[in-house]
């Protein structure tokens, strides 16, 4: 006699409703019956597949939403005085060292895996942002040393522009392409993930 196991045909699994794998949605599941054979003999077995997705919301609120924020007050400098080196160059270098350390948190809470995961990307760019205001606030100072601050306050933005020394102009750029290139990136890394 042989023994043959069948899934029954309506509802072959029945789950507790309080049955959970903390963050993840169970979305789908499939069963087959299968046969496997070994060097005693064919047997029969059932086999069940599940399907599952990360529910993303606690990463958000703690993850996604902070870094934003982080890279957010790392263009704080570029609506500073540039006399205020000093302000400038220490916020960024205190967002750098926040992003650092809040990259080697996740890495931390997550399992090493041989991939580069979705939160790599994100805290790699998102570091790579901040980087690059800090290198801009650098690059401000040592081109501004020595110069003056334009005085035009209430003279219209083109009349500022023509009036603006190269530091001033490279802060007045920053403080608009930073933001946008950061929203482009946004889209792109939302759309694919």
């Amino acid at each position: 006699d042989t023994l043959s196991y069948l899934w029954k045909e309506d509802s072959p699994v029945q789950m507790a409703s309080n049955l959970s794998i903390p963050n993840m949605i169970l979305e789908d599941f499939s069963t087959e019956t299968c046969n496997v054979k070994t060097t005693t003999g064919e047997y029969s077995c059932l086999s069940l597949g599940l399907t599952l997705r990360r529910a993303s919301s606690p990463y958000v609120l703690t993850e996604y939403v902070p870094y934003s924020m982080i890279v957010i007050i790392s263009w704080a400098p570029f609506w500073l005085k540039q006399k205020d080196t000093l302000a400038r160059i220490g916020i960024t270098l205190v967002t750098l060292f926040m992003a650092s350390a809040k990259a080697a948190d996740i890495n931390e809470s997550l399992p090493n895996v041989a991939y580069t995961k979705a939160i790599d990307v994100w805290t790699g760019w998102c570091v790579m942002f901040i980087f690059t205001a800090f290198v801009v606030c650098v690059v401000i100072n040592w081109l501004g040393e020595n110069e003056k601050e334009s005085t035009l306050v209430k003279a219209d933005a083109v009349a500022r522009w023509k009036n603006a020394s190269l530091t001033l102009k490279i802060d007045y750029v920053a403080r608009f392409v930073f933001p946008l290139v950061f929203i482009l990136f946004n889209i792109i890394y939302w759309s694919i993930y």
